[in-house]
Parts: structure tokens; sequence; C-alpha cells
């Protein structure tokens, strides 16, 4: 029977008993981190707990449009003012109840009748907290995917797993059920970013702004394909040929 060592969780010893003797450091410190084991959410899931953060189920959507309604009733300059200033934005509940929450706790003089307000907005935000919690826990292993990807000997493995599970609490929040993405394809677009970025900003002795970043990776993938068809390094004149980018 299988013996697993409790620090590593590698095997400690074979089918006989035999001890076993693991070379691989990097890989024994990879495992330190102890990879989160959670069912994969189905889409009907992910898409009833994006309905929740975003206030979109029909029980949200009343005590969101009482929390509205009490918010104009009482701040009618400042409601206006906010409900056009995030009209677009992706995490529009969130950046609302929490402007809500703010100007209710700083103004004095209308804290009495804000309480009711207040209230609305804890058991809303208490749903989408427990909502997002569980969308994010499920997907805790993206995370780890990725940085086992992205991993580098000059990186520590604990920095990309907090990079990439940070990024994950953002995808949860900005998560739009009626798109109709899985939350999987969605967070990966935030975790890998968040990756990238951290590593070019961690490894790099001259800091990289974020929008050449992208032009850098793509160059390099030119010159592995041309190498790996022509056999050679492409010249510059190659790069501006076949990439299309002019230097400025």
């Amino acid at each position: 029977m299988l013996e697993f060592d409790t620090e590593t969780n590698f095997p400690a010893s074979d089918d006989n008993g035999d001890p076993l003797v693991h070379e691989d450091h990097q890989a024994r410190d990879h495992q330190t981190i102890a990879r989160p084991q959670y069912a994969v959410l189905t889409y009907e899931e992910e898409q009833r707990l994006g309905s929740i953060i975003q206030c979109l189920t029909p029980q949200q959507s009343e005590h969101f449009q009482r929390a509205t309604d009490l918010f104009q009733k009482l701040f009618p300059e400042e409601a206006a003012k906010l409900f056009e200033y995030y009209k677009f934005s992706p995490d529009r509940v969130a950046e609302l109840l929490k402007a809500w929450r703010n100007i209710l706790i700083t103004t004095d003089s209308k804290r009495k009748e804000g309480l009711t307000l207040i209230q609305i907005i804890d058991e809303i935000e208490g749903q989408r907290t427990k909502a997002k919690h569980e969308l994010v826990v499920h997907n805790l292993g993206l995370v780890f995917l990725y940085a086992k990807k992205y991993r580098f000997p000059n990186i520590d493995f604990e920095d990309l797993v907090q990079e990439g599970s940070i990024s994950v609490l953002k995808a949860a929040d900005k998560y739009d059920p009626g798109r109709e993405v899985r939350f999987g394809t969605y967070a990966g677009w935030w975790i890998r970013n968040s990756m990238l970025r951290f590593i070019q900003n961690d490894v790099s002795t001259v800091r990289i702004p974020t929008h050449l970043q992208g032009t850098t990776r793509q160059l390099d993938r030119f010159k592995q394909y041309f190498f790996y068809k022509h056999g050679r390094q492409p010249t510059q004149k190659d790069v501006l040929e076949m990439t299309g980018i002019r230097p400025k």
C-alpha cells in the first residue's frame, strides 16, 4: 500500500513499503501549497451564482430596486451622478453598493432614515459574498494550472498563485452570466494576464509598459515560427515584412 508524505503529498513508499527518495526539489516546493480539491461547477451553477453576484435573481432584483428607490429619495443628486458614472461598469452593482454605504455613513443628518437602506445593502452584500466565495473556490484549480504553466526559475510559485487568486476575485465581481460564457473561460483571461504582467515586472531589469509586453510576446512567437520553418533566425527585414510592425 502506498504511503504519502504529509508535508509534500508525494508517495513516501512504494507498494512493497520501501522508502522513495525524491530529488525534484522544485516540485517539492510547489507541493507546499495544497491544491484545493473542489468539484467543478456545472454551467447552470455558474449562471446561478453569477446572477446572485450581479443581483439578477428575482429576490435580489427586488431588494436592489428597493435600495435604489430609497437612495434616490434620500440623495436625489448623488443618485443621478452615481448611476450615470457606473452605467456601463462591469462591476456596477458592487461599486454602487460601496458608494451608497460610504455616503450613508458620512452623512449624519440622514443617518436614521438610511438605516433601512443599510440593512438592505447588508443583506444584498451578504448574499453576493457567499455566492462569490463559492464561485471562486471551485475555480482555484485554474490558478494552479496557470501557475505551473508560467513558472520560471526566478519566480516564486506562491507569488504566482497569489496573483492568480486575486485575479479570480476580480473576475467574479465582473462576471456577467448574460454573456453565456463559462466562468473558467472568463477567469482564465484574468489569471493569464495578471501572471504575465507579474512575471514581466518581476523579471525585467527595465520596466516595460503593459501595452508593449504583448508586442514582445508576438515577436518571440514569430521568431520561433520563422526558425522552425526556415532553420535560421529572422533578420530585421523578415520581421518587418511578416509582422507589419514598423520601428518608430
